[in-house]
């Protein structure tokens, strides 16, 4: 019973934070929901059914893989990670490659290369 309140906790939690996400690119924000969640939910049914790992404890009980929690939260990490950081690794990423990056003022960072 608590894992199920944990899983739904998680799945709400996921659903409010892309909602807020995509509000801000809708196009770019939905396309790459669509992606994460169809690679998320195809990668876990393929460890399934080698037999890596199983899942006991699911919101749809009749499904081989949390199929919500698959197109929720899966989704929802990748674009944290992308709404969030690419600006910081872009310029980190640059004096590793030893590339120039400028951002400018409206936050977006371009990437010169150096030669």
């Amino acid at each position: 019973m608590i894992e199920r309140i944990f899983e739904l906790g998680a799945v709400v939690i996921s659903i409010i934070g892309s909602i807020i996400i995509i509000k801000s690119n809708v196009k770019k924000y939905i396309i790459l929901y669509i992606a994460s969640s169809m690679a998320g939910a195809l990668l876990c049914l393929l460890f399934v059914a080698m037999g890596f790992y199983s899942f006991p404890v699911k919101l749809v009980p009749l499904s081989p893989i949390p199929i919500i929690e698959m197109f929720t939260t899966i989704p929802f990490y990748v674009l944290v990670g992308v709404r969030y950081s690419p600006q910081k690794l872009a310029v980190e990423n640059s004096v590793l490659l030893g590339t120039c990056a400028h951002r400018d003022g409206i936050g977006s960072v371009r990437v010169i290369s150096s030669g």
